[in-house]
């Protein structure tokens, strides 16, 4: 299993449009995928759980891959993160 940890910076917080870019490009991957943040922990796949996050500036962002692809999709998960957040 690997783990990917991200303090959000943007001001608006993981906010719908970079939740959605994270859904789909997580969907791209066998490796089941999670998000954690506030002491929960949600599948990335599912948008309503990981919008009900809340996730606001100055949050730690915890995603973990487990699964054959795990290395190449967190990558590609915490690029979208520093690009986006």
């Amino acid at each position: 299993m690997k783990t990917v940890r991200y303090t959000v910076s943007e001001e608006a917080g993981l906010h719908a449009r970079t939740a959605g870019i994270l859904i789909s490009e997580a969907g791209k991957y066998g490796a089941r995928i999670t998000l954690e943040a506030g002491g929960k922990t949600v599948l990335a796949g599912d948008i309503p759980a990981v919008m009900g996050l809340e996730v606001k500036k100055g949050d730690l962002l915890v995603l973990r891959a487990q699964g054959a692809d795990e290395e190449e999709a967190l990558e590609a998960l915490e690029k979208i993160l520093r690009e986006n957040l």
